[in-house]
């Protein structure tokens, strides 16, 4: 069943993103799935710990450029919070628009 605010194209929770990407490359997949990304892909751990260890290395105020930055959470959300100047670059004009929300 589809969600009943996805656009046409948009797989329900548990399918298969892929196959979408696939059909419709990536850019404007991701600009289709937007903000059910998070709560499809949500176990950052790995990302978080990550984002941990780069925020060690740095030194406050930093500038960082997350490139492929999606939504911005977790990763420039993060690194903002502790005092770095993160710049989002990504190809999904609506994963932009969900990071500088």
């Amino acid at each position: 069943m589809t969600h009943p605010m996805a656009h046409p194209m948009t797989p329900s929770p548990g399918e298969d993103y892929g196959s979408l990407m696939d059909e419709l490359g990536a850019p404007t997949a991701f600009d289709q799935i937007g903000e059910r990304y998070d709560d499809t892909f949500n176990d950052r751990t790995a990302q978080i710990a990550a984002g941990g260890w780069l925020i060690d290395l740095l030194p406050e105020g930093a500038r960082v450029l997350d490139h492929g930055c999606g939504s911005g959470r977790p990763t420039a959300e993060q690194l903002t919070q502790a005092g770095l100047e993160v710049t989002g670059v990504d190809e999904s004009e609506r994963m932009l628009e969900l990071a500088r929300e």
